[in-house]
């Protein structure tokens, strides 16, 4: 058990410092990209989305292009206190999550066709600062409301109708 708090406290402080290190960047930009779920990742990533299993059976076939997932991983900013997210992926409106000291990796579909490339995000955060780790690092800060991200993603060359 001890080197698994260790292995976590070492997960934690190298996310916080790459999201601290990539501030720069995040503060040029307001497009983003997200990562793909790889097939083999696939059964971890529905236990994080929120649907009845009929709902999340189309999204187990890697070839089905118009039913793909992102990951995006979370967690609270560094001295703040306990808190929650809630993120909005298109028409998806994701559980919500608690925000953690450590990193925890959530799956959302896509938020706009797939093979467009490009859509936004929000979330919805209380009681403390987020950072969503996209490429940069989106700061998420506690304000009433919802706060929206450009996302951008490279559709598989195998999709039809891909527009990027």
């Amino acid at each position: 058990m001890g080197m698994a708090v260790l292995v976590a406290g070492l997960e934690a402080l190298g996310f916080a410092y790459w999201a601290e290190a990539s501030q720069s960047a995040a503060a040029a930009t307001d497009v983003v990209s997200m990562a793909e779920v790889a097939p083999e990742d696939m059964q971890g990533a529905l236990a994080t989305v929120d649907g009845n299993p009929t709902q999340l059976e189309r999204f187990k076939d890697p070839k089905a292009c118009n039913a793909r997932l992102a990951w995006v991983v979370v967690m609270r900013d560094r001295g703040q206190p306990a808190g929650r997210l809630r993120l909005q992926s298109g028409n998806y409106l994701s559980p919500v999550f608690e925000l953690a000291e450590a990193p925890v990796r959530i799956a959302l579909p896509f938020p706009a066709p797939y093979t467009s490339g490009r859509g936004t995000i929000s979330a919805m955060v209380t009681t403390s600062d987020a950072i969503i780790a996209l490429t940069p690092p989106w700061r998420v800060p506690t304000q009433g409301g919802a706060q929206a991200r450009q996302v951008t993603w490279t559709p598989d060359a195998s999709c039809p109708g891909n527009n990027t």
